[in-house]
């Protein structure tokens, strides 16, 4: 039996997952499904999007609430950075067209 090791950090970004967030593979043969670690190592919840003026991220303009990240490596992203991007600049009036959607990290 092969024993997969899953990196702290991916352990991290997948502790608030939700359930229906996990998908698995159908297979017939029950030797290679995918165990329930893997489905937490490669996948990642929605984070709250904030938006920022001008790269301060420190001092977000608001947030657009939660939205769905994808797997990148080792990192979640963003799933839809620039239609995120355009929501924050719709949302609020302050960034006139200026504002960025960040995650939770913004590195």
């Amino acid at each position: 039996m092969l024993f997969r090791l899953v990196s702290l950090f991916s352990l991290l970004s997948m502790a608030f997952a939700l359930p229906q967030q996990l998908t698995f593979a159908p297979t017939s043969n029950p030797s290679t499904s995918p165990c329930l670690l893997d489905a937490f190592a490669f996948s990642c919840p929605s984070f709250k999007v904030n938006c920022v003026l001008d790269k301060d991220w420190w001092n977000p303009v608001g947030n657009i609430g939660p939205q769905p990240y994808k797997r990148v490596g080792l990192r979640c992203n963003q799933a839809h950075e620039a239609r995120n991007t355009k929501q924050c600049n719709a949302e609020f009036p302050v960034c006139e067209g200026r504002c960025e959607a960040y995650g939770p990290l913004p590195f």
